[in-house]
């Protein structure tokens, strides 16, 4: 039963994750890609994905470092960072929310 709680409290973060990187990609995201001359159309549902994966990332990873738990907690957030899974999306999720600035147009 503690497992169960530990994946729901995994999927409610998720969600609430999802929330904060479509506010973040709406209002904070939209603008600045807008001034640096790109238009914010197309797929912006997968910036906003890229920009939630990458928030729930730098959680992750600073919930790992400076979590006191030793339970069951603490390996599920170990096997985590030690998913392959886990860093290929992170580099792609860095690599949606920054090409646009490269390529100078959203795709």
């Amino acid at each position: 039963m503690a497992l169960f709680k530990l994946y729901l409290f995994s999927l409610l973060e998720l969600i609430l994750f999802l929330i904060a990187g479509f506010l973040l990609t709406n209002y904070i995201l939209q603008p600045i890609y807008e001034l640096s001359g790109i238009r914010f159309i197309g797929n912006v549902g997968i910036v906003w994905m890229g920009v939630s994966f990458i928030l729930f990332s730098i959680a992750t990873l600073l919930r790992t470092r400076f979590s006191k738990d030793k339970g069951a907690a603490r390996i599920l957030l170990k096997d985590r960072l030690g998913s392959l899974t886990f860093w290929a999306i992170l580099a792609c999720s860095i690599a949606v929310v920054i090409i646009p600035f490269i390529s100078g147009k959203m795709y």
